[in-house]
């Protein structure tokens, strides 16, 4: 693409590398064919504290595949409780708002595209470098707000401060989408929600794409042999609070009598602590945790799994949404099982890639665990086939690149 065809892209996420977020392969393609810097925080994503090896050398950090990082010097997460998350997110909203302009005072934006994770009213933080700077921003909504802090706990809906927090939190979104000159949504069913809190005309479908490495050979990691030993379900991803990790101790529990059949966790996450307490407690062997792991040991380790799993608690807002690692589970041509409501459940069933049950479910799950368990290798693998070819169709970085700039065009060109 020749220079003048060129946009100045600000990626704008609390969230990046050396975190593992889809916005990292999403930031390397965009730059391929734009100029693109990134506005970020210190890594610190899932465990809490900034990470040693950005600690030891900084330096190290501030360029990703020839992408400039700018980071904030934002309050680590800590142990999520309350307080440490509510200082992580406004360190960085309000760290953002004040410094973005002087930290691009000399650089063209053209274009702030927002990674829109919990909480979304991070978008805030770009109002004054938009205005400073002229620029369209471009929200992309990824978990819907304020119903995500109900679905995590953290806010109960059944008070009077807790229905205030929420009802100022709408004013907020309503108010940031405003300033919006573009919203896209990851899940098609967001957008009657979004709706409700804005008369923003330009509200667009925009998928996760599924990740891709960016280094010539993926990692191996240690628990292939495992993989490969047994009848391995994967999950692969955070173990937070919208993640029913109940589910999988009362299914292992179940599955227990089955030597073959065993599960594999890589993640951390604000309840991963209690997730190995729970194990420990019940003295489960059939389950294999291994913490945070890094993106580039994840395609092999997808790939030389059974079959891949993913389940959600009950919530209205979850219902909504489809997980980011499902396009990565997809990618990976293996069979899923999804525990959850709503559209990944239809997402699955209509691709035909592998079994569903409701939220909480046990009885079910396990169920759908011992069908797949007893189906011919080869029946397990067309259906993952049927996962990879909808992924190829839907789910490419290339694919996502297009539907964005097909839109950033527009104003491009006004």
């Amino acid at each position: 693409m020749s220079g003048k065809n060129k946009s100045n892209i600000l990626i704008y996420s609390q969230h990046f590398w050396p975190e593992n977020f889809p916005i990292n392969s999403i930031t390397n393609f965009i730059a391929k064919k734009h100029y693109v810097s990134v506005l970020t925080g210190r890594p610190n994503y899932p465990n809490g504290e900034i990470y040693n090896k950005y600690l030891k050398n900084k330096n190290n950090f501030r360029n990703y595949f020839g992408v400039k990082v700018n980071r904030l010097h934002i309050i680590p997460r800590k142990k999520s409780s309350v307080f440490n998350l509510l200082s992580n997110y406004l360190s960085f909203i309000s760290l953002a708002f004040f410094l973005s302009p002087f930290i691009f005072k000399n650089k063209k934006v053209d274009h702030i595209f927002v990674y829109g994770t919990s909480p979304l009213i991070q978008v805030l933080g770009a109002l004054s470098l938009k205005l400073f700077k002229r620029a369209k921003l471009h929200l992309w909504v990824l978990d819907l707000w304020p119903d995500d802090m109900i679905s995590t706990g953290y806010i109960k809906n059944n008070n009077f401060i807790s229905k205030g927090i929420i009802k100022v939190n709408e004013l907020l979104m309503t108010f940031a989408y405003y300033f919006c000159d573009s919203i896209f949504v990851q899940s098609k069913d967001f957008i009657p929600k979004i709706k409700h809190l804005t008369n923003n005309k330009n509200i667009y479908y925009l998928p996760n794409p599924a990740p891709v490495s960016l280094v010539d050979n993926n990692k191996i990691h240690y628990s292939i042999r495992l993989l490969n030993k047994y009848f391995s379900i994967t999950y692969a991803g955070n173990i937070g609070n919208n993640h029913d990790y109940e589910l999988i101790i009362n299914a292992a529990i179940e599955l227990q009598k089955n030597k073959m059949i065993r599960f594999f966790i890589y993640g951390g996450g604000s309840n991963y602590r209690n997730f190995v307490n729970l194990i420990k407690k019940n003295n489960l062997k059939n389950i294999f945790c291994y913490g945070f792991v890094e993106q580039d040991y994840i395609n092999p380790i997808l790939s030389n799994s059974d079959l891949l799993f993913t389940s959600f608690k009950k919530a209205n807002n979850l219902s909504l949404t489809i997980p980011a690692r499902i396009q990565s589970y997809m990618q990976a041509g293996k069979f899923i099982i999804v525990a959850a409501d709503g559209a990944v459940s239809k997402l699955i069933k209509r691709v035909n890639c592998g079994y569903v049950s409701p939220s909480g479910n046990v009885f079910s799950f396990v169920k759908n665990i011992l069908e797949a368990y007893r189906l011919s290798e080869n029946k397990r693998l067309i259906m993952g086939k049927n996962g990879f070819l909808y992924y190829e169709k839907n789910y490419t970085v290339n694919k996502f690149y297009i539907t964005l700039m097909r839109r950033l065009n527009k104003f491009n060109d006004s």
